[in-house]
């Protein structure tokens, strides 16, 4: 109840706009439909038989990006927590301290995971998606398959529109194609009418107003390089 009542005195200082649960059972929480954007974790759980760490590595296999501060009221776990990546370890009797500075890390690594992931849902399945393993994007009917490095091909599908995904991926990414995407960093050369990009594969361009438009998108990447 004090750290909920710290948090909202924090939110209205820093003007941030804040929802709240509270879980008492680590059970609850991990069958919980919610991605977190932070969990403020103690690391001594009454009643299960996994520590907070432990916790927080099976959150982390679910909700990646979810940001995990660290509280207890025994120093001696300071060493142990770097079992599992977060953001901050707090020490109950210096919260007023330390709080803060913790609220401000975590704003700053939110700002950037959001640029690292892509966050996709598609028939109740949450995704996030390393933006630099993307190697290209397809549109067939009503479903985009995100294609991303490794052996074989990692694939991830979405409801979402090729457009829509390229505004929310950013400038490295360009539509080559009514059906395809392309991330301009994993092209190493152009055929007739088709984009060859890492692992010697080819993807089609469509009409030639697209060709130019890629073939400069990439030229000027290759110059800034």
């Amino acid at each position: 109840k004090i750290l909920i009542k710290d948090l909202n005195t924090y939110a209205e200082e820093y003007c941030l706009e804040l929802i709240i649960y509270e879980y008492r059972d680590g059970n609850d929480l991990l069958t919980s439909n919610i991605s977190f954007d932070v969990i403020f974790m103690d690391i001594e759980l009454k009643g299960l038989e996994m520590s907070g760490i432990e916790l927080s590595k099976r959150i982390h296999q679910i909700h990646p990006l979810t940001q995990i501060i660290f509280i207890t009221q025994y120093e001696e776990y300071c060493s142990d927590v770097y079992e599992e990546k977060h953001v901050y370890f707090i020490h109950k009797p210096k919260m007023d301290i330390y709080m803060p500075k913790a609220l401000e890390k975590v704003i700053e690594e939110l700002k950037t995971e959001e640029k690292n992931f892509l966050h996709i849902n598609y028939k109740r399945k949450e995704s996030y998606v390393p933006v630099q393993d993307i190697l290209y994007l397809e549109r067939n009917k009503r479903i985009t398959t995100i294609y991303c490095a490794g052996e074989p091909l990692r694939c991830y599908e979405t409801g979402e529109k090729l457009s829509e995904l390229i505004e929310r991926l950013g400038q490295n990414f360009i539509v080559c194609h009514r059906s395809y995407a392309v991330n301009i960093s994993k092209i190493t050369g152009f055929e007739k009418r088709r984009v060859r990009i890492v692992g010697e594969m080819t993807i089609p361009i469509g009409n030639n107003s697209e060709e130019m438009e890629v073939k400069q998108r990439f030229a000027q990447m290759f110059t800034l390089r």
